[in-house]
């Protein structure tokens, strides 16, 4: 039909703004498990309420900052073409960041374990789940692959990402469990903490081994 025609079209014109802004909605509430564990205790009549509109605030926030952030890379896009890839790399990079964050914080809650083993174990669980999603945005967003996937190149995806792994998750667990807390700040905070410098990392590790080992292009 022809609405759906238009349809088509607008997407087809507006496919990444439109990723990009489902993407920025679903880290809102990737983030409330991670609000909730910093938030502490609190009675669960309490809780509810003001985590749902924090979500929904976040969610609809990002929802129009993710595409705006976007448009602003594209733009100086024409001047250094990479910027391109890496805008979509980091759009990506943000959803696995808050997947990780949001699936460690729910095993803490869920288990109230802190620390030792257990922390690193947690870690190790998030970390994977934040890399499976991140394989299909990376290989058919990121880098736009026209090819399907293969066990070869999954193969090298996962080599690459485990070294990612054993730096993200050393890291964090060294500054858990050897550093401690600092600054004053609880053990549930610090965690947060070190997960999120422990990324930072092998954010540029992987944006480097995928662009050229993993999915190479000669047009790049």
């Amino acid at each position: 039909s022809y609405m759906s025609y238009r349809f088509y079209r607008f997407y087809q014109s507006h496919k990444d703004l439109l990723i990009a802004s489902l993407i920025g909605f679903l880290v809102g509430w990737f983030s409330v498990p991670t609000l909730i564990n910093l938030i502490g205790p609190i009675s669960p009549i309490g809780l509810i309420s003001p985590i749902v509109r924090i979500g929904l605030t976040v969610s609809s926030s990002l929802a129009i900052v993710a595409p705006a952030a976007l448009s602003l890379f594209y733009f100086l896009s024409r001047f250094r073409p990479i910027l391109k890839q890496i805008s979509r790399y980091l759009t990506v990079g943000m959803l696995n960041a808050f997947l990780d964050l949001g699936v460690l914080n729910t095993l803490l809650l869920l288990t109230g374990k802190h620390g030792g083993w257990y922390f690193a174990f947690f870690k190790a669980i998030s970390f994977l789940a934040a890399v499976t999603n991140s394989y299909f945005w990376t290989k058919f967003w990121t880098f736009g692959s026209q090819t399907a996937a293969s066990p070869k190149e999954a193969s090298k995806f996962l080599f690459f990402t485990l070294i990612g792994l054993i730096v993200n998750d050393g890291l964090a667990s060294l500054m858990v469990n050897w550093i401690q807390p600092q600054f004053g700040l609880t053990l549930p905070a610090w965690e947060n903490i070190a997960s999120a410098v422990s990324v930072i990392p092998v954010l540029f590790w992987n944006f480097l081994s995928y662009r050229y080992l993993v999915f190479p292009n000669k047009s790049y």
